[in-house]
């Protein structure tokens, strides 16, 4: 039995692109998507990482005991998880030009949350749903707390993670029980004023940023105007959202950049970079009263001791250590209490 896909369906997504028969979730307002395009000769396009459905989900309720997932075919071998009440059911692989992800086994107890995880790594538009004869599907909305991420790609986790409910993101709200939206885009964390504007305007019980990686690669910010331009990010935030908790992550252990202290063509190191973060909600928090922002050193959830198992680029956490960072990014939001 074909259900017909609908925007309720969706969960993680900023604003939803609609098609002849498919709707494609973006992390950015769609309408607004070439105010995110950078200049023709930037090559790693903010707009790609935009697209991809990292933290997005097809949700819904069913008592049926298979479920498929049909989509606009893709041109590179992909991942869809299923999520059932909370928990992880089963990966479906997407060969190249595959235009359905299908689920068996559901529990037949009746009716249940069923979540399915849109690729972690790729763009995907949706065509709907089949569920056996008999059975139907209609949207679950979603009651529980929020939770924003933001970063580079070691919060998109486009290639280190097992699939897409496997992400540190997409682990950590999962086992807070809360709702993700996931701002993380590779290579394009530089404090953009149009991505504050898109955090202002979430609905969110918690804010996780985790700054400075992509900044210092490509030494978009330095001396003059990186405090600033954090600072301003998070009172952006805080126009529609004046006592939600925010905690600012400063960069992870990158062995690539740390052994020699290598400076970047701006002057800064990523320990300097690390130091502005933590001096900057120093500020705030002196400065503005602001009771509710917390700072992190990234090295608490991914050390050097970390990286010398589960970093193989000098800079990435492996599989392996995007679920070491998922459980130290748990323990300390535990410790933190928020």
């Amino acid at each position: 039995m074909r259900v017909p896909i609908a925007e309720e369906f969706f969960q993680g997504h900023i604003s939803l692109e609609r098609g002849d028969g498919w709707i494609r979730p973006w992390r950015v307002p769609w309408a607004e998507r070439e105010l995110y395009t950078q200049s023709p000769w930037v090559s790693w396009s903010m707009i790609r990482q935009a697209g991809e459905s990292t933290g997005v989900r097809v949700r819904f309720v069913t008592a049926a005991p298979a479920v498929t997932l049909r989509c606009e075919p893709m041109d590179v071998p992909r991942t869809v998880d299923c999520v059932i009440d909370g928990r992880f059911h089963a990966t479906a692989n997407l060969c190249a030009n595959a235009a359905e992800a299908r689920f068996t086994g559901l529990p037949c107890t009746g009716e249940k949350v069923v979540e399915l995880w849109l690729p972690h790594n790729a763009p995907c538009a949706v065509c709907g749903l089949e569920v056996p004869e008999g059975f139907g599907a209609v949207p679950a909305p979603d009651t529980r707390r929020r939770v924003c991420i933001y970063g580079s790609s070691i919060t998109h986790c486009q290639d280190p993670a097992l699939s897409p409910s496997r992400t540190w993101p997409a682990v950590v709200a999962q086992r807070r029980d809360m709702s993700l939206t996931c701002l993380g885009f590779s290579g394009h964390c530089h404090l953009h004023t149009l991505i504050a504007h898109v955090m202002r305007d979430v609905p969110a019980d918690l804010f996780i940023m985790k700054v400075g990686i992509n900044i210092y690669g490509a030494s978009s910010l330095e001396g003059h105007t990186f405090m600033p331009n954090l600072a301003g990010f998070v009172r952006a935030i805080r126009e529609r959202h004046p006592v939600t908790p925010i905690v600012v992550v400063s960069p992870i252990y990158a062995k690539k950049f740390e052994v020699a202290d290598i400076k970047n063509s701006a002057g800064m190191t990523l320990a300097r970079y690390r130091d502005e973060v933590k001096e900057t909600v120093e500020r705030l928090t002196r400065v503005c009263r602001d009771d509710h922002l917390t700072y992190l050193d990234g090295r608490d959830i991914f050390s050097a001791e970390d990286a010398e198992s589960h970093q193989a680029d000098g800079v990435h956490p492996i599989a392996s250590g995007t679920a070491i960072l998922a459980e130290n990014m748990l323990a300390r939001l535990e410790s933190l209490r928020v």
